[in-house]
C-alpha cells in the first residue's frame, strides 16, 4: 500500500472537525485554501457544498490520490512553509496535525505565507492537538479494524512515545486473510512537534486569534489578520 491508502485508511471516518471548517463560511462564491490537503478528507464536503477549494501538499501521493479522486480541486504540489500563489483566499484552513509537522520557525514561514494569501476580510482556521493523558509508553493498542475488498480484514495499531523534542506516533497496518493469515504487514511513522502556545506564536505573526472550541485534546483557533 503506498503511503496515500495507508493515510486514507487512518483518517477516513474522522469527522467531527469538519464543522469548523463550514461554519465560519457565508457565500459559495467564497474560496478555500487547505495546507497539508493529504487525501482531501476536509475539503470533501466543502466542494460537495460547491465551494472552490485549493489544495497545497508536498507529498506526491497524496497530489496524485487527490487528482483522480476530486476532479475539481485544484492542486499544487509545493512546501506549506514557502509557498506562492497567484491568487487570495476568504478561508485558509491547517486542519488535524498539519502544524504539528513543522518546527517553531517552519510555523512561523508558514503563517507569513497564509497572511500574504489571504483576502483583509478573509481568516484562517487552526487544529492543534494535545496528548495530555494520552498513553505514551510505545505499546502498540488497536486503533482500527477495516473489512478489506477480499474478504478479509486491515488490523490498523497504533504505539505512541515522547522524546526531548519529538511526540512519535507509529501506525502498523496488517492485511488479514479470509483464512486470517498475515499477508502483509506495513509500519508508517510520523513525528510531531508539541505546540505549548499557539496564541502566542499567531499574536506575534500579526493575527488576532480566538478559539472557536477547546476541550482536553483539541484547539481550534480563527484567526484574521490585524
Amino acid at each position: 500500500m503506498i503511503r496515500a491508502q495507508l493515510y486514507e485508511l487512518l483518517t477516513h471516518n474522522i469527522t467531527f472537525d469538519i464543522p469548523f471548517y463550514t461554519q465560519s463560511l457565508h457565500s459559495k462564491s467564497e474560496r478555500i485554501l487547505e495546507l497539508g490537503v493529504g487525501t482531501g478528507r476536509t475539503v470533501a464536503p466543502l466542494l460537495t457544498q460547491g465551494y472552490s477549494c485549493t489544495g497545497i501538499d508536498n507529498d506526491p501521493h497524496m497530489i496524485s490520490f487527490c487528482t483522480q479522486k476530486y476532479k475539481t480541486l485544484q492542486l499544487h504540489s509545493t512546501n506549506i512553509t514557502k509557498f506562492s500563489l497567484d491568487d487570495r483566499f476568504h478561508q485558509i484552513q491547517a486542519p488535524l496535525r498539519v502544524m504539528h509537522v513543522l518546527s517553531q520557525k517552519e510555523r512561523a514561514g508558514t503563517l507569513s505565507c497564509i497572511k500574504k494569501h489571504l483576502l483583509t476580510s478573509g481568516h484562517a482556521i487552526f487544529h492543534i492537538s494535545s496528548w495530555k493523558g494520552t498513553d505514551l509508553d510505545g505499546q502498540w493498542r488497536l486503533y482500527s479494524i477495516i473489512p478489506s475488498s477480499d474478504g478479509g480484514e486491515i488490523l490498523i495499531e497504533e504505539a505512541m512515545y515522547k522524546d526531548e523534542s519529538h511526540l512519535h506516533i507509529l501506525h502498523r497496518f496488517q492485511q488479514i486473510s479470509p483464512h486470517h493469515h498475515v499477508s502483509s504487514t506495513h509500519i508508517k511513522h510520523t513525528k510531531l512537534y508539541p505546540i505549548l502556545d499557539f496564541m502566542r506564536e499567531l499574536d506575534e505573526a500579526g493575527f488576532l486569534a480566538q478559539t472557536l472550541y477547546q476541550d482536553t485534546s483539541n484547539l481550534f483557533i480563527l484567526a484574521n489578520i490585524k
